[in-house]
């Protein structure tokens, strides 16, 4: 069984707020949305290039897990947020079948990042987001998905793997390739500007 997921600051783990709703509490809901509902939205965003889907995604999957709540096992299979962005991934795909398209349209490019920063190099960081989020979404679907979810929700290969429906080597592999393929991409945009 999995240890239960760390949290800065004290706060308290996944399985702890899983259960504490289970048992009636809706400021634990409202815990683990306010940890996860950007996270998830902009990893439904990397995936879906639509803020419409992406938002309709989220949504559902927290429905879902409303829903389901009494069958939910903390804990158990996995962890809780391995299970909402397994959920997140299914909803933004479903939605895209749904539009009758495997990939964003061209033009659809909204940021992966949020741009609101301000301050001391703000436009230097801002660049290089839009450089970075532009790299990213030309990965193959299955390589930014697991680059994402490995660097900037920090899952493990295992974890990758629960929520992509494969084997955590299948995970690394995807990882590993979408690295190098995104290491070129931004060679190659630093050496032709």
């Amino acid at each position: 069984m999995e240890s239960p997921r760390k949290t800065p600051g004290g706060a308290r783990p996944d399985e702890e707020l899983v259960r504490a709703f289970q048992a009636g509490s809706e400021e634990a809901f409202q815990a683990l949305f306010e940890r996860y509902g950007d996270r998830a939205y902009f990893f439904a965003l990397g995936l879906t290039r639509s803020e419409p889907l992406a938002e309709e995604a989220v949504q559902e999957a927290f429905l879902s897990f409303l829903k389901g709540l009494d069958r939910f096992r903390p804990g158990g299979a996995g962890s809780f947020r391995a299970w909402l962005f397994r959920a997140v991934r299914s909803r933004a795909l479903d939605a895209l079948a749904r539009e009758g398209r495997l990939a964003p349209l061209p033009g659809e490019d909204p940021p992966l990042f949020e741009e609101g920063r301000a301050g001391p190099g703000a436009l230097e960081t801002k660049e290089k987001a839009r450089i970075l989020g532009g790299a990213l979404a030309s990965l193959p679907r299955d390589q930014r998905e697991a680059v994402v979810l490995k660097v900037f929700e920090g899952m493990t290969f295992r974890e990758i793997g629960e929520v992509a429906g494969v084997s955590p080597n299948t995970a690394s592999s995807r990882y590993r390739y979408g690295i190098e393929k995104l290491k070129f991409l931004l060679e190659r945009r630093v050496r032709h500007g």
